[in-house]
């Protein structure tokens, strides 16, 4: 009996890795590439490339457990280009997220001898992507959806446009993300059914490692111990309630605790507070507002323009409901799957509500919310599978999105100039030369990536003499182009 049962759950997962290789064939023209353009998802390799290059040359002890953006020579150092911390050898340090995502990744290429490049990052975030839907498959049926709406809503994670997008090039935190949160949803769904020591250790540990990859695990922690506080179960609930707790806290202690190693403890809780603020609050600039309609605005085209198959259908769901109110029966007890769907919504909402501005500048924010929005399709297929018109029209409006992400092309904004620009970037730095850019656009990790050097943006030649002087440096190279890095002009500044 248990062999037939595996038996039939390796069938069910096959057609589900069968659906993934169909995503597979769509995205053909944008594998094995290199970071050909200027979207968010090139922008995030490269930022990943650029901290596993270093750490991968110099080491991670070199430093501290820290998530490094400035390379080996003399001239790169003490260069800003994100907000972070530089220590005192003018080595620049990301401390936006947590470090986890980055050490996973690193563990891989060390333990392996991996070189880290654009192949391997593509076949690491198309590897998330499969464990990610698998996940999501696991959490329905173990809720008591059908095996069929299952695999349907389970394979939406492959086809939606966003995946498409951001599981094609871009490995991060967010990215990763996707697992823990699934895991934290499934050892608390196992949690609800028998509550035990060690089904409430598991779950602490997954939202520790959760937390330690991303910020969203201690929104997740807080939104599951609020729905812990309804339940009616008694006994040791104070102690679970207060593990979880624990393990969610402890890893923000221990990424600050690494962070606060670069350049002490001062110069990192100024850092954060500014880091913060930016991000809760408003834009230096500012872009955006907590206050402006605008931010609202962006957020919500976000989500129509990374959500609109399923958008689609929910809305020809609803219409098909109000003409057949007769057929709108489940047959199957599917109540355990709102648990998962009321936990992980409320949290990403938190999420987006406390990190408003953040959500707003970066779209790839939104991913988060694909599984509690495919849990939305599992409940709407149940609640109508009596309709083969809704099975229908939902695989329809997937696959003719995820056929229209591909003839377009929307998920990549592809240019030839990323590493001719970086080509000409080692030419015309041969030895210690300080690389200024004078230029509409901020720098690009994925130049950075290439040319493997780092680049002073928009200074003026008073800011650059004392720069030189300060690090005892003599020679800068000055380069003026337009937003794609097309060169207007080159000039060659020596320190009298």
């Amino acid at each position: 009996m248990q062999l037939q049962k595996l038996n039939k759950y390796q069938n069910y997962l096959s057609v589900l890795l069968g659906l993934f290789i169909l995503s597979l064939f769509i995205r053909i023209p944008f594998l094995g590439k290199k970071l050909e353009g200027f979207g968010h998802q090139e922008w995030l390799a490269g930022h990943t490339l650029i901290i596993l290059k270093i750490w991968h040359k110099e080491g991670i002890k070199t430093h501290y457990y820290a998530l490094p953006y400035t390379f080996y020579r003399t001239a790169d150092k003490h260069i800003p280009f994100i907000p972070g911390i530089t220590d005192f050898r003018g080595n620049g340090y990301y401390i936006s997220y947590p470090p986890f995502a980055f050490y996973l990744l690193y563990a891989v290429v060390y333990a392996f001898s991996i070189t880290p490049n654009e192949v391997f990052l593509q076949i690491t975030t198309l590897i998330v992507q499969w464990v990610v839907g698998v996940l999501i498959y696991l959490l329905l049926i173990k809720s008591g959806v059908s095996v069929k709406i299952s695999l349907l809503s389970a394979s939406g994670y492959f086809f939606l446009p966003i995946s498409l997008r951001y599981h094609t090039q871009a490995y991060f935190c967010d990215i990763l993300a996707q697992i823990g949160i699934l895991l934290v949803l499934l050892s608390y769904q196992a949690y609800i059914r028998d509550v035990s020591l060690q089904k409430t250790i598991w779950l602490g540990l997954c939202l520790f490692s959760l937390t330690f990859t991303e910020w969203i695990g201690f929104f997740l922690c807080i939104s599951i111990v609020v729905h812990n506080l309804t339940l009616n179960k008694k006994s040791t609930k104070t102690l679970h309630i207060l593990l979880w707790i624990g393990c969610s806290t402890l890893s923000i202690f221990l990424t600050l605790w690494i962070y606060s190693q670069i350049s002490g403890k001062e110069v990192f809780w100024q850092a954060i507070t500014e880091k913060t603020t930016h991000r809760v609050l408003s834009h230096q600039e500012p872009y955006f507002s907590r206050w402006d309609l605008d931010t609202y605005k962006t957020i919500f085209w976000y989500y129509i323009a990374h959500y609109y198959p399923v958008i689609i259908f929910i809305l020809i769901t609803f219409i098909l409901s109000r003409l057949n109110k007769s057929k709108n029966i489940a047959t199957t007890n599917i109540t355990s799957i709102y648990i998962p769907f009321k936990v992980s919504f409320s949290a990403i909402f938190l999420h987006h509500l406390a990190f408003l501005n953040f959500t707003a500048e970066n779209d790839f924010a939104v991913l988060k919310m694909a599984i509690p929005i495919l849990i939305i399709c599992a409940i709407l297929l149940e609640k109508q599978k009596q309709s083969d018109v809704i099975v229908w029209g939902y695989i329809i409006v997937m696959s003719t999105a995820a056929l229209y992400v591909s003839i377009k092309g929307t998920y990549v904004q592809k240019t030839q100039h990323i590493q001719e620009f970086a080509k000409k970037l080692v030419e015309l730095s041969p030895s210690d030369e300080v690389l200024v850019l004078h230029s509409c656009s901020s720098i690009s990790p994925q130049v950075m990536y290439y040319a493997e050097r780092n680049v002073y943006m928009n200074i003026s030649n008073e800011q650059l003499k004392a720069h030189l002087t300060r690090y005892h440096l003599k020679k800068a190279v000055i380069l003026h182009t337009d937003w794609q890095y097309n060169i207007k002009k080159i000039e060659y500044f020596t320190l009298e």
